[in-house]
């Protein structure tokens, strides 16, 4: 039987305080009760990094008077904005502040991973080659950064550094059919 049968709304106006926030790939929600000032806020998002919950506090902030926290960009601008103004090398030697700066959570592999695609997509691969080596470093048991900086390798024509991604990517994942035509491209 739902709570709202056993308890009389207006003893539920008085006394509940709501504000579960969640999600899962590439979205984010954020919904809060606040019976004290009659506010109910609902926040959707098609980001995942957490973004519906500080767009839910500020609005909070903002409607109850309160000061406001100025909003961070998110992880993945960050890393690719500082990526392209000192390139990827100052990203390799200075990762670990560059990451902590950002606010990037550290077992969130994806962050990472939208970066290089914005590095690829740009046609930046010396700077997605040395984001995909911090990636591999930080993940080593995820198939997608290797395949990713093994396929970075190839387009520039470093072979054998190529091949040993593919084959670090095949041991993680060997029945994989992208994986092996890599391989095939780069014997």
């Amino acid at each position: 039987e739902p709570l709202a049968a056993k308890v009389p709304w207006d003893t539920l106006k008085r006394t509940v305080r709501y504000a579960p926030a969640g999600g899962a790939p590439g979205v984010s929600t954020y919904y809060q009760i606040n019976p004290d000032n009659d506010l109910v806020i609902l926040v959707l998002s098609n980001y995942d990094q957490g973004h519906a919950e500080t767009i839910g506090a500020h609005i909070y902030a903002l409607l109850t008077h309160q000061d406001i926290a100025p909003l961070q960009q998110p992880p993945s601008i960050y890393i690719f904005q500082l990526i392209r103004e000192k390139g990827g090398a100052y990203f390799e030697k200075n990762y670990p502040q560059v990451i902590k700066n950002s606010g990037m959570m550290p077992d969130d592999d994806m962050v990472l991973f939208q970066v290089g695609s914005g590095l690829r997509d740009a046609d930046d691969i010396p700077d997605a080659i040395s984001l995909y080596k911090v990636y591999t470093t930080l993940f080593p048991g995820i198939m997608v950064g290797w395949n990713e900086l093994g396929e970075c390798y190839a387009s520039q024509h470093q072979v054998a550094e190529a091949r040993h991604c593919f084959e670090q990517a095949a041991r993680l994942q060997p029945d994989n059919p992208r994986l092996r035509n890599n391989l095939l491209q780069v014997k």
